[in-house]
């Protein structure tokens, strides 16, 4: 079954919440799963693009389709090779050592089932 990676436009909207110095977002208002991993992918992307030491790391960025992504919901690039994958987590509290452990052993199974996934596994970041 193919993925389906998407580029969406990151866009001034009327309804994003406004910054104010020195305060916290609670991202837990964040109306859906979806909607927390659409924020993860806009903050790397601009990561990429405006930030030089972060685009010596990486070039490019893809946000799966949602569903049946293999615990892959951003897939980071350098050069056109996967060098990186972001699993997001909306909790209201901080994941527990279980969880996360959870979570990187499910990434490690995927990847021995689809070597697609980790090509490299020297030069390859995962972040939960």
């Amino acid at each position: 079954m193919p993925f389906e990676f998407l580029r969406p436009e990151i866009k001034d909207e009327p309804n994003k919440p406004i910054p104010i110095g020195n305060q916290t977002f609670h991202y837990s208002s964040i109306a859906s799963d979806r909607r927390f991993e659409e924020l993860i992918y806009s903050i790397y992307k601009q990561e990429i693009e405006y930030n030089p030491q972060f685009r010596a790391e990486y070039d490019d960025i893809m946000l799966m389709q949602g569903t049946g992504e293999q615990g892959r919901d951003c897939v980071l690039y350098k050069n056109n090779k996967i060098i990186g994958i972001i699993q997001c987590k909306k909790y209201n509290k901080r994941i527990s050592m279980p969880d996360c452990v959870n979570e990187i052993l499910k990434c490690i199974l995927y990847s021995v089932a689809d070597p697609a996934i980790i090509t490299d596994i020297n030069n390859f970041n995962y972040y939960l």
